[in-house]
């Protein structure tokens, strides 16, 4: 019985010194935007704002690694979207989600228009039931595709602005 006071003691202590270190770092990170504020910078206090709340309080819950992570807010912050506080923001996981939408009904859509031209012959075969799931499976991009998609314009851009 003491060992379990003196364990649930000991892990109280690193809970507090957990939050102790999460709060030291809200204070600097609060006190960099004010001095960003402060020197003329409101757009950009503003936008640490923005994109320190998007990023922990609407991150897809995916299982990504750091750097995944990191490429695909990039991604969802440089696409001009809505972002929170600013009319219309749906937050960033849902617009992960609306994207990978959008993307997949184009996919979609290309992929209903290569099959009604036909093959090298320009005949159509008829489609059947159990043709469609495969054709629906053949049409999804899966997240790791589009984040290495997202990667290469990326750099592409890097690039660019380095010529």
């Amino acid at each position: 019985m003491f060992y379990l006071l003196q364990g649930s003691a000991s892990l109280q202590s690193v809970d507090s010194s957990f939050v102790q270190l999460e709060l030291g770092l809200v204070d600097i990170f609060l006190s960099y935007c004010r001095f960003e504020w402060q020197v003329g910078y409101q757009e950009l206090a503003t936008g640490l704002f923005q994109a320190e709340m998007e990023y922990s309080l609407f991150c897809p819950s995916l299982v990504l690694s750091s750097n995944s992570k990191q490429r695909l807010f990039e991604h969802f912050w440089k696409s001009n979207a809505a972002r929170v506080g600013e009319d219309g923001a749906l937050g960033w996981s849902s617009w992960l989600e609306k994207d990978e939408q959008t993307r997949q009904n184009i996919t979609g859509e290309d992929t209903a228009a290569q099959n009604e031209v036909g093959g090298w012959t320009g005949g159509t075969a008829a489609s059947t039931d159990a043709a469609m799931p495969l054709a629906a499976a053949a049409a999804r991009v899966s997240l790791e595709e589009h984040l290495e998609f997202v990667d290469s314009v990326l750099s592409k851009e890097l690039n660019q602005g380095k010529r």
